[in-house]
């Protein structure tokens, strides 16, 4: 399931890929793994992103936020915080973004040092059935 997704993004990039995204994430939160769940959630983000539709990456970022304020875990809030700022960079709210983009960078300092925050990992993470 992951693995050809994954195996996808590597060697493709990540447009097109939001319906098996979609189906990760249902299979995660169907067998109760949240944080995968969430962090799927943010590679639909970033699938939205590459693929200009910054509406939809505003709303995959605000949902995987919300749920990760559910579960308490700082490192995925400040994934949704950067997600979102891109969004709404993207959608021309400036203020909005730098907002966003000083209180991710604020709640960073917070997080164990050498924990990635990147799509790449995001993908990774949330496509790898050994985490969590």
């Amino acid at each position: 399931m992951a693995g050809e997704a994954l195996r996808t993004i590597s060697g493709e990039g990540l447009t097109g890929l939001a319906s098996e995204l979609i189906r990760v994430e249902r299979l995660y939160r169907s067998a109760g793994r949240m944080i995968q769940a969430t962090q799927t959630i943010y590679a639909l983000a970033g699938v939205a992103t590459a693929e200009g539709r910054f509406e939809d990456a505003s709303e995959s970022a605000r949902r995987g936020f919300r749920e990760s304020l559910a579960m308490n875990d700082l490192y995925l809030q400040v994934w949704g915080i950067e997600w979102l700022a891109m969004a709404e960079a993207e959608l021309g709210n400036a203020g909005l973004a730098a907002t966003l983009t000083g209180a991710a960078k604020d709640a960073e300092k917070a997080i164990a040092p050498g924990r990635e925050l990147s799509v790449e990992a995001a993908v990774s993470l949330a496509l790898n059935p050994e985490v969590g």
